[in-house]
């Protein structure tokens, strides 16, 4: 495009560390090369604990460093929220390394089994032990939050059991509120335009790539793309939160952006304020991540409750864990084809599944 600066790309110094190479020839932004600097820091604490080199990371060693940032990183205390985030980022820069560099093997793609992405190897919900919140306790955590952006950004994630990042790519166009109000916002996407009080996820979006007119700063889960029911709950508080939020200078008008700046919120951000609140609620106490909540202790609260709150005679195709992993996105369950494919409006059942089963947060019933 005229006017831009020519990108010039030179051969990495011998003195050079990789990753200073990549991120400036890659040219980031400084969260991103942040983000990028904090993974190869966590690669580093990972060869400092086993005793490895850099050329003595391979395909099982890479295993053992996706472990090794499950059980928080060692010294570094590294959350649940960026131990994937880490992991991808690695992924990323190795890949372009080996078109750059002497580097010819990638070993943390190569960790990932066929069909899967880095996201599989971070699923806890079925291997790590989760913080017990009652109910009562956590309505009563969520009912006493003053902020109201982290209100809506809480809420929004028990109900729905979005990833991190798909909550922070979500713009307005996806979502339909069934509302007067709603005729002030961007027009739903196809996906949902017909099908009201909806939200759609679009695993389309990648981290560096230009989506609805905005270059994104995080990506989601490839093929995890859905449609999520909103119950009545969650309208009434996106409502008040889309209709009190000031216009962005995004042409892609994000939902969830910082006060003031009016910017989308990055996942760092997002999870950054998530385990501060639960620190204050007294919701953490302790460096294991099962004592802790967080982003994806959230999805795990989603996902465990409706499971336990939906009986198999409400499900009509599959069973309750496929009808659940169809609402996460989870790529591997059996029927998420069948419920996209017909479409969640389209049959009642799918719809009522959720929304008399997803438990209310703002009052006692």
């Amino acid at each position: 495009m005229k006017g831009e600066r020519e990108r010039v790309f030179r051969e990495k110094r011998e003195d050079e560390s990789y990753v200073d190479y990549y991120t400036e020839m890659a040219d980031l932004a400084p969260d991103t090369e942040r983000n990028y600097n904090h993974a190869w820091r966590s690669l580093q604490e990972f060869k400092r604990t086993k005793g490895y080199d850099l050329e003595d990371i391979g395909h099982q060693e890479a295993i053992e460093f996706s472990k090794f940032l499950k059980q928080s990183g060692g010294d570094l205390e590294i959350r649940y929220s960026t131990a994937e985030l880490y992991y991808y980022n690695l992924c990323k820069m190795v890949d372009w390394l080996k078109d750059h560099t002497d580097i010819t093997f990638n070993p943390f793609t190569e960790s990932i089994p066929e069909g899967k992405s880095p996201s599989d190897l971070f699923d806890y919900d079925n291997t790590t032990h989760k913080r017990e919140v009652g109910l009562t306790e956590l309505r009563s955590k969520v009912q006493s939050i003053e902020n109201p952006t982290l209100f809506i950004i809480v809420l929004t994630l028990l109900k729905t059991g979005l990833r991190i990042g798909e909550l922070a790519n979500l713009d307005e166009r996806d979502i339909h509120l069934n509302h007067p109000i709603a005729e002030d916002f961007d027009n739903p996407r196809t996906e949902i335009a017909n099908k009201p009080d909806a939200l759609y996820v679009d695993s389309s979006i990648s981290e560096g790539e230009v989506h609805n007119g905005e270059k994104r700063r995080d990506g989601n889960k490839p093929k995890s793309f859905r449609m999520v029911p909103i119950d009545e709950e969650l309208k009434r508080a996106l409502t008040w939160y889309m209709a009190m939020t000031p216009p962005s200078p995004s042409p892609a008008n994000p939902v969830f952006v910082s006060e003031g700046k009016v910017e989308r919120m990055t996942v760092t951000t997002l999870s950054r304020r998530i385990i501060d609140w639960a620190k204050d609620a007294e919701l953490s106490e302790g460096r294991k991540r099962s004592d802790n909540v967080n982003a994806h202790w959230c999805r795990h609260w989603f996902t465990t409750t409706l499971t336990r709150n939906i009986g198999s005679e409400e499900i009509e195709v599959g069973t309750v864990k496929d009808y659940v992993g169809a609402l996460r996105g989870d790529n591997d369950s059996k029927t998420i084809d069948i419920y996209i494919q017909g479409g969640w409006g389209d049959e009642e059942w799918k719809r009522e599944a959720y929304t008399k089963n997803i438990p209310k947060l703002l009052t006692n019933d």
